[in-house]
């Protein structure tokens, strides 16, 4: 037989005795878990700044893209100028038949690189509503 308060039956004893071995044991169970959270925490913050690293060398890596794609068009934009100049300045016809050729490549090369620029860029995600 339990022990016996007056105003707590043996019952409601047993019951009470229940709860604070369950809380006992769920109180040893709080270190386990905060070093659990500790770990995952740590990884939280090695893979965020995994993520800034990856961002980061994503956006150089756009900058440099940008700067050569820029750079080419500038430089074929340059050649066809140069050509079309030159192409007005003689009168051989068999020189302007091949600065023609030659300017309508360098105008298909700046198109081409146009449109690959174009299709490999990613459409704008839509605004937030």
């Amino acid at each position: 037989m339990g022990v016996y308060l007056g105003w707590v039956g043996d019952a409601d004893w047993q019951r009470l005795m229940q709860l604070v071995a369950r809380i006992d044991a769920n109180c040893r169970q709080i270190p386990v878990l905060n070093e659990k959270l500790n770990a995952l925490l740590s990884q939280q913050a090695k893979y965020g700044a995994q993520i800034m690293v990856d961002l980061t060398a994503a956006n150089q890596e756009i900058s440099r893209n940008t700067d050569v794609t820029g750079s080419v068009k500038t430089l074929l934009s340059t050649l066809t100028q140069m050509v079309a100049d030159l192409k007005n300045s003689t009168s051989d016809p068999a020189a302007q038949q091949a600065i023609d050729a030659l300017v309508a490549q360098l105008k298909a090369n700046d198109d081409s690189l146009s449109q690959s620029v174009t299709d490999n860029t990613p459409a704008a995600a839509p605004a937030a509503t």
